[in-house]
């Protein structure tokens, strides 16, 4: 784990009114253990399986707290379906989600990036952010079916 990142998530805890807990803690070090997308509730149960005590609010909460302060996104897969990402480390990228097993795919396209700087040019829009989402079927998905 990287020191200087724990140390902002610290300092985000401390302006934000919230005790460094060692539940929070252990809840951010696990969301910073992989690259994978994940829901809240993967968390959880992953932390309850290495008998760390944490609450699910407590879960959810972090994860609000790390959304608001660009640790971590949202990525909304589905209509009622939201997985997060760190962000800090990770390049900004798109994602293909497969609507049959939640499959994710990462990926970043130049020609995508640049296509969508000039429609914003174009309208005059300047753009904060934005993320990519498109739904289909995985390539195992699309075996099944046939």
């Amino acid at each position: 784990m990287d020191k200087a990142l724990l140390e902002k998530f610290k300092d985000t805890l401390h302006t934000n009114g919230m005790k460094c807990t060692p539940a929070r803690l252990s809840i951010f070090k696990e969301i910073y253990s992989s690259s994978e997308h994940f829901d809240a509730d993967e968390i959880y149960f992953r932390m309850r399986q290495e008998k760390k005590s944490v609450s699910r609010a407590t879960v959810y909460r972090t994860l609000d707290l790390l959304v608001e302060n660009g640790f971590v996104s949202k990525v909304n897969v589905g209509a009622s379906q939201v997985h997060f990402e760190n962000t800090l480390a990770q390049e900004h990228h798109e994602h293909l989600v497969c609507t049959q097993c939640g499959k994710v795919i990462e990926f970043r396209n130049d020609m995508i990036e640049k296509q969508q700087d000039k429609i914003c040019k174009k309208f005059g829009f300047f753009p904060t952010k934005h993320n990519l989402i498109i739904f289909g079927l995985c390539d195992k998905c699309q075996l099944r079916d046939n």
